[in-house]
């Protein structure tokens, strides 16, 4: 079966004619798709010689419009307000991928992978702080002190910090806001006891590895009366 002549628009004839070395008048008949492929090679070759200027731009875009300068125009009480909502949020993908994993794999299997989530967001998290605000390394209970106050956590729970003696410090979280939305469904309370005890073992040890971690209290523990959500002691 002959095949068909097709015939191209103005704009690729002239762009084939172009690459072909053909003058523009000069009449062109194509009996198959080859005239596509000289003008792709075409296209393709503008695009990457663009590539480069674009790289350019964007990297100029980027120096000279920091992601942040948004911000300096903010107020104080404005940039707490969104310090809580960054808190939060991060909370909130917390709870979602845990629930994801909950459902996908069961509660166990999902406490397994919070654990290893936390053995590793932990030390991050204490490596930042501590890059942020030029606390020591190997810095003992008061770099931690100061650190503990730094975390996301204490921009969305209530705690408290108590100095015992010089190689004692305790942590107590007075109110737990994952806790608290459990409670108020008429749920029992999160066990994140295993959880805790890598997340603050790891936090402490990355701000000093002398830091030792005890778990004084943290569901499923059952403490009548209790005055905080969970609490830990650190010593050295």
């Amino acid at each position: 079966m002959p095949r068909r002549a097709i015939a191209p628009g103005p704009s690729v004839r002239k762009a084939h004619d172009r690459h072909c070395g053909r003058d523009y008048a000069e009449p062109v008949t194509f009996a198959s798709p080859a005239w596509l492929f000289s003008a792709l090679a075409i296209v393709l070759a503008g695009v990457a010689a663009s590539v480069p200027r674009w790289c350019a731009r964007l990297m100029t875009m980027h120096s000279e419009e920091p992601a942040v300068d948004h911000l300096q125009d903010l107020s104080r009480d404005e940039l707490l307000t969104l310090i809580d909502v960054y808190a939060k949020n991060w909370l909130a993908l917390d709870g979602c991928w845990f629930l994801a994993a909950e459902e996908k794999y069961g509660l166990e299997t999902a406490m397994e992978l919070d654990a290893r989530c936390w053995e590793r967001f932990s030390p991050a998290e204490a490596k930042r702080i501590m890059q942020a605000f030029d606390i020591p390394a190997s810095g003992g209970l008061d770099a931690l002190e100061r650190a503990l106050k730094y975390r996301l956590y204490a921009a969305v729970n209530t705690q408290q910090i108590e100095r015992v003696d010089p190689t004692t410090l305790v942590y107590r979280m007075l109110d737990c806001r994952v806790q608290a939305a459990r409670q108020r469904k008429g749920l029992a309370d999160f066990p994140c006891k295993s959880v805790g005890i890598v997340e603050y073992s790891k936090f402490a040890e990355t701000i000093d590895p002398r830091i030792k971690t005890r778990c004084l209290q943290c569901p499923p523990d059952k403490v009548d009366n209790s005055a905080c959500a969970c609490a830990w002691q650190f010593t050295i």
